[in-house]
């Protein structure tokens, strides 16, 4: 008969749990930035926040604290391009432990020329840096207008 000796589960790694970190981001405080937040939380993370490229002279610092005084915590990124600024962003949390980053995007849907009026491309441009990006992964969530 032959006997198998298995590791003590007490001292074997943690090798099934790998730590993934949310990232949100955000434009400003509006209804597609609320759904890519309503998004973010149903997916299980260890670390989830918001990120907000560019000056907060929009006073998007202000607007976040009275939405959402006990939700997730805002980071302003200085950059002029929104897109790499993101992916730099994901590319930090990697290089600090996170095994996977998960970045949500929010965009307004619509149809031909309110489409193009309402959207700049940001979405679709993240998510195109986020691609490029080992370990990350992008999710756009559209809204209905």
């Amino acid at each position: 008969m032959a006997i198998a000796l298995l590791p003590d589960p007490d001292l074997a790694p943690d090798a099934v749990h790998r730590r993934r970190t949310v990232l949100v981001a955000i434009g400003g405080v509006d209804r597609r930035d609320v759904e890519a937040i309503r998004h973010a939380l149903r997916v299980p993370a260890d670390d989830r926040r918001a990120v907000h490229v560019g000056p907060d002279d929009e006073g998007v610092a202000a607007a976040w604290c009275a939405h959402f005084p006990d939700g997730l915590p805002l980071e302003l990124v200085a950059g002029p391009d929104v897109a790499a600024a993101v992916a730099d962003e994901a590319r930090r949390t990697l290089h600090d432990g996170a095994a996977e980053v998960l970045v949500v995007i929010g965009r307004l849907a619509g149809r031909g020329l309110r489409r193009r009026l309402l959207h700049d491309g940001t979405a679709d441009a993240i998510a195109a840096a986020i691609a490029a990006v080992p370990g990350a992964t992008a999710e756009v969530v559209s809204v209905a207008t």
